[in-house]
C-alpha cells in the first residue's frame, strides 16, 4: 500500500485517509465559523434594525428544524450509490456519497449571503438575509450531517475513532485560533478589509480543502452485524422516531449543548464588546492566543484523560468551572484588562474541552441505539446535532441582538471598525452594561444548567465498547449481554 499503509493494528484507515478527513472537517468548521463570526457584525454594519433581524432568525430556525429532521431521515434511508441519477458521481460508500455529491453547495450559499449590496432598501436587505441564511442553513446540514455521520462508518475500532475525534479537535483548535485572530484583525480598525471580501476568500479556501475528502474518502464499516439483514435494510419514518425515543442519552447531551450554546449571547457581538469596553476590537482575541498552548496540550491527551476520569465527570467539571469564572468576570472592571483577559482565557479553555468531549459522546449514544434497535441512525442523530449547533449559534446571536436593540443601542452604518472609529459613534451606558452581561452572566447561567443536565447521563464507556464490538460482529449479542455492567 506504500504511503497509505495502515500502521496501527486493528485500525482501518490509512494516514492519507485520516488526513483527508481532518481537512474536510476543518473546512466545514471554517464555513460554520465564518458565519457565526461575521453575520451579526455584517448586519450591524449594514444598519438594519436588530430586533427585526432577531425575529427573522427565529423564523429561519423554525423552518430549519423541519428540514434538518427530514434530511437526517433521508440520509439514513437513501443510498445515493444505488440511485440512477447520482450513481456515477456518488461512487461507493454510505455517507461519503452524499458529501461527494453536494459538498460544493455549502461554500456557494455562504458566499451568496455575504454579497448583499450595501445600497439596497432595508426591506430588500431583510429578504436577502432571510433567503441567504435559509440557503446557508440547508447546505450546512447537507454537508455537515454526512461528514459527522461517517465517523461511524469510517472505522469500527473505538481507539481509532477516538484518535480521529481527538486529532480533529486539535487541528480545528489550532485553526480556530488562527482564524479567531486573523479574521477580526483583517476587519479591524488597523487593516480595514470589508467583511464581504474576507468571507468570500475564506469560502474559496474552504471549497479547495473539501475536495480531498470528497474525491478520496472511503468508508470501512457500513453495515451492522448480529441483526436480521431485512431488519437493517428496512428503515421507515416510524423506525426513525423509535430510534430517537430509544436514545435518552442523546437527548441529555443535546439539551446540555443547547443550554450552553443558546446562552452564548456575547459571541456574535464580541468585536463590538471589545471595541466599546476595551477601546480595541481585537482584545477578545488575546484569551484565544493565551489559551492556545494549554488547550493543545489538553486536546492532545484528552482521549487518555477521559479514559481515566470518565466523560461525564469531565463535562460536569468543565461546566462548573466555566460558569464560576464567568460570574466572577462580570464584576471585573474594564480597566483591569489583564485580569479580564486571564479569566476569559480560562473560560475559553473549559469551553473547548466541553465541546470536544461532546464529540466523543455522540458516537457512544449512536452505538447504544444501533445495539438497541438494529438500525443505523447516525444520520438522524448527527442531523439533530447539526441543527442544535446552527440553531443555538443563530438564536443566541438573535437573542443577544434583540436584547441589545432594546437597551438603547444606536444603529451603525459602517463598512468595518476603521470606518466606525472615524465616525466615533458612541453608545449609551445602558447598552454598554447590557453587552457585558450578554458576555458573562447569561453564559454562566447556561453552564450551570448544562452541568445539572449532564448529571443525568449514565452510559458507561466500557459498555459502549461491548456494544460496538457486537454491532461490528466481533462478539455475539449473547456474549455482549453477559458482560454489560447492567441491563440497558
Amino acid at each position: 500500500m506504500g504511503k497509505n499503509k495502515v500502521k496501527h493494528e486493528g485500525w482501518r484507515l490509512s494516514a492519507a485517509e485520516r488526513r483527508n478527513y481532518y481537512l474536510g472537517s476543518f473546512a466545514e468548521y471554517m464555513g460554520g465559523t465564518v458565519m457565526t463570526t461575521f453575520y451579526s457584525i455584517y448586519l450591524m454594519f449594514q444598519g438594519v434594525d436588530l430586533t427585526k433581524i432577531a425575529v427573522l432568525l427565529l423564523i429561519v430556525k423554525c423552518i430549519d428544524a423541519v428540514d434538518d429532521v427530514v434530511f437526517g431521515f433521508l440520509l439514513d434511508k437513501i443510498h445515493l450509490q444505488d440511485s440512477r441519477l447520482f450513481k456515477k458521481l456518488a461512487g461507493d460508500g454510505k455517507y461519503i456519497s452524499w458529501y461527494r455529491c453536494f459538498f460544493w453547495l455549502f461554500p456557494l450559499a455562504t458566499i451568496i449571503f455575504f454579497c448583499m449590496p450595501t445600497g439596497l432598501p432595508e426591506a430588500v436587505k431583510m429578504v436577502w438575509f432571510f433567503v441567504g441564511y435559509l440557503l446557508y442553513d440547508l447546505t450546512y446540514t447537507i454537508v455537515s450531517t454526512p461528514r459527522q455521520a461517517m465517523i461511524m462508518t469510517l472505522t469500527d475500532n473505538l481507539d481509532e475513532r477516538g484518535v480521529l475525534l481527538q486529532n480533529n479537535v486539535v487541528w480545528t483548535t489550532i485553526g480556530g485560533v488562527v482564524l479567531g485572530i486573523g479574521w477580526p484583525f483583517l476587519i479591524s480598525e488597523y487593516v480595514g478589509f470589508s467583511v464581504t471580501s474576507v468571507a468570500v476568500v475564506s469560502m474559496i479556501i474552504m471549497f479547495v480543502m473539501m475536495i480531498p475528502l470528497a474525491m478520496k474518502g472511503k468508508e470501512h464499516n457500513t453495515s451492522i452485524k448480529n441483526v436480521d439483514d431485512l431488519k437493517e435494510e428496512k428503515y421507515t419514518f416510524k423506525d426513525m422516531i423509535n430510534c430517537v425515543k430509544t436514545n435518552k442519552y442523546i437527548a441529555i447531551l443535546l439539551f446540555s449543548m443547547i443550554a450552553t450554546a443558546i446562552t452564548s449571547t456575547g459571541s456574535a457581538i464580541g468585536n463590538f464588546i471589545a471595541y466599546y469596553r476595551f477601546n480595541n476590537s481585537m482584545v477578545l482575541t488575546f484569551p484565544t492566543i493565551i489559551a492556545m498552548i494549554p488547550a493543545l496540550l489538553i486536546m492532545g491527551n484528552l482521549n487518555k484523560i477521559i479514559q481515566k476520569i470518565g466523560k461525564r465527570k469531565a463535562m460536569i467539571l468543565c461546566m462548573l468551572l466555566n460558569g464560576t469564572c464567568n460570574v466572577i468576570l462580570f464584576f471585573v472592571p474594564g480597566s483591569a484588562l489583564a485580569v479580564c483577559v486571564t479569566i476569559m482565557s480560562v473560560t475559553y479553555l473549559f469551553s473547548v474541552m466541553k465541546r470536544t468531549i461532546n464529540s466523543f459522546v455522540i458516537p457512544d449514544t449512536i452505538e447504544y441505539t444501533k445495539y438497541k434497535t438494529g438500525k443505523d441512525c447516525a444520520g438522524i442523530f448527527n442531523a439533530l446535532s447539526t441543527f442544535v449547533d446552527k440553531a443555538t449559534a443563530s438564536v443566541s446571536g438573535s437573542v443577544g441582538m434583540f436584547i441589545l436593540g432594546l437597551s438603547g443601542w444606536i444603529a451603525i452604518n459602517a463598512t468595518d471598525f476603521a470606518d466606525l472609529a472615524a465616525q466615533n459613534v458612541q453608545q449609551p451606558a445602558s447598552a454598554l452594561t447590557m453587552m457585558w452581561a450578554l458576555n458573562t452572566l447569561i453564559p454562566a447561567l447556561g453552564c450551570f444548567i448544562s452541568m445539572l443536565t449532564v448529571m443525568l447521563y449514565n452510559l458507561k464507556e466500557s459498555d459502549v465498547q461491548l456494544m460496538a464490538d457486537c454491532n461490528a460482529g466481533n462478539i455475539t449479542r449473547e456474549e455482549c449481554e453477559a458482560q454489560l455492567s447492567r441491563k440497558y
